[in-house]
């Protein structure tokens, strides 16, 4: 019985530490979304894009996990998710000669039907790169939310950074 309780402990334990020192809200001030994260991350705007961007965890570690958030109107192309998820998919190959598919279907995100994609890259440094995609289509706008990571640390961010896009809340 007490090693059930235990169990449980480390259970609700370990459903608290994504979030553990705190949460901040970043509100998108142009586009109708806001996201819960970390209040040891920090954000960077850059030229529109949003970056969710984890702390660095020691003086060696030159890759700051990150987050972001790249939103636009297609609708003067008429296109549903799928083929949305199918166009961009066909692209990665063409701009990223690295480029390795792992994983790619269909989710939720916050209600929302989603496509997302796993795969992994090197970057111009030379550093092995994993990322998980997610691409939410709601009317004409496309909210394309990625989770990058160094591929050694991938598999640690993983369940901070699920909680983190699944905190997102579109506006209507």
């Amino acid at each position: 019985m007490k090693k059930l309780y235990f169990i449980l402990i480390l259970l609700l334990i370990s459903v608290q530490v994504c979030f553990a020192g705190g949460v901040k809200t970043y509100k998108s001030p142009y586009f109708n979304y806001t996201i819960k994260y970390p209040d040891d991350w920090y954000t960077k705007n850059a030229s529109g894009i949003i970056f969710l961007m984890s702390p660095v965890t020691s003086d060696s570690d030159d890759f700051s996990e990150n987050i972001n958030i790249i939103v636009q109107d297609i609708g003067k192309y008429k296109m549903n998710l799928k083929q949305y998820a199918d166009y961009n998919y066909n692209l990665f190959p063409q701009h990223v000669p690295s480029f390795r598919l792992i994983d790619r279907g269909y989710t939720k995100v916050s209600g929302f039907e989603a496509y997302y994609m796993v795969y992994e890259k090197i970057d111009p440094d030379g550093r092995k790169v994993k990322h998980k995609v997610y691409t939410v289509l709601i009317g004409s706008i496309v909210y394309d939310i990625t989770f990058s990571a160094d591929k050694s640390e991938y598999d640690n961010y993983l369940p901070q950074a699920e909680q983190i896009i699944h905190s997102i809340k579109f506006g209507k």
